[in-house]
């Protein structure tokens, strides 16, 4: 266990417990701002987007990073050229998936809780590509995919409902549209803890 003291040698990395607690929400980004720049493992100070931004460090935030290595291990994490759509605008996933995809030469659609839901769904058929992280259970469904079973679904989000864990997208509906997807939780929950 870490000490509270953030110059601590012993500790060799901070990550806040999200989400914070109502009392601290106007104070998010000077609490991120506070830990160290080398201790920032989930990489939430203004500091390490602007790095990432620029191109001046290849470490991406947990989540995002076990994305992108799902996609590389099975050999679609080539982007250039391609279409992807990211529903959900997250600080902690959706904003930094949608600069990973960007430096790796993607077209990318992002969406959030505002969004048309009519243009979502247009995006997402006609992308390569569709990564949904939003936790609202079975957003995404088989009308948000063509049948022609060249897409790649990814589930990032997590709700439940009857008391078990379930993702945005109805994996019963899209399994047999798609060419490749990764439901939750087997998949990116334990490649993010690994990232980590």
């Amino acid at each position: 266990v870490c000490s509270s003291d953030l110059s601590d040698p012993l500790c060799i990395g901070y990550m806040p417990q999200l989400p914070l607690p109502v009392d601290l929400k106007s104070a998010q980004f000077e609490l991120f701002d506070r830990i160290p720049r080398e201790k920032d493992i989930d990489g939430l100070g203004s500091h390490f987007i602007g790095k990432y931004i620029t191109n001046q460090i290849d470490i991406l935030w947990a989540t995002p990073q076990a994305v992108m290595t799902l996609l590389d291990e099975y050999g679609y994490g080539d982007l250039k050229g391609k279409k992807v759509s990211i529903v959900w605008q997250s600080n902690l996933i959706g904003k930094p998936l949608l600069l990973a995809c960007i430096r790796r030469g993607a077209t990318v659609y992002s969406f959030n809780s505002k969004s048309d839901r009519d243009e979502m769904k247009y995006a997402c058929l006609h992308s390569d590509v569709v990564i949904s992280c939003t936790g609202v259970v079975y957003l995404i469904d088989e009308t948000f995919f063509r049948d022609d079973q060249t897409q790649v679904a990814i589930d990032v989000g997590r709700g439940f409902l009857d008391g078990k864990a379930v993702g945005d997208m109805t994996l019963d509906t899209i399994s047999s549209k798609v060419l490749a997807y990764a439901p939750i939780p087997w998949w990116v929950w334990p490649l993010t803890i690994a990232s980590l």
